[in-house]
């Protein structure tokens, strides 16, 4: 039987905790990045591979990489896809806004995902992880800007 430093469960759950407020907090930052420079893909993404790195120096196993990372990219999708509900109630309409849930969070946890898988072995391949996710958050806003 494996024996478990409590202290070392603490520090997992509080560093997972950050990544939430972290997901939470950042489209509001994003926001006021993207008036000045613009690409919020870009800066999204580039924001993901951040938090990548942080989780890969912060947990060991596989299965904690890829929770904490989905964790990150679920709660930055909710609080993204929140600033929708104020334009959707604008247009009388609460289909924006579940459109927005419905698809724009496993959007997000998938491009974070690419990421972290393409950062497991080396650290340095974080850079086509990146590109990659891009990719797929550039298509997707044309498909979601075509679609709806």
């Amino acid at each position: 039987m494996k024996i478990v430093n409590p202290q070392y469960k603490k520090n997992d759950l509080l560093k997972s905790a950050s990544l939430v407020l972290a997901g939470i907090v950042a489209p509001l930052f994003i926001v006021l990045i993207v008036k000045v420079v613009g690409y919020s893909e870009v800066i999204e993404e580039i924001l993901k591979a951040l938090v990548v790195i942080f989780v890969l120096n912060n947990f060991s196993s596989l299965t904690k990489r890829i929770k904490n990372t989905a964790l990150f990219a679920l709660s930055f999708g909710l609080s993204e896809s929140l600033f929708y509900l104020n334009y959707a109630c604008q247009l009388n309409s609460i289909d924006i806004f579940w459109q927005r849930i419905i698809l724009t969070i496993p959007m997000h946890i998938i491009t974070a995902l690419v990421i972290l898988f393409s950062a497991l072995k080396n650290k340095k391949t974080i850079i086509l992880g990146i590109i990659v996710s891009l990719m797929i958050h550039l298509a997707f806003n044309a498909f979601v800007a075509t679609a709806f």
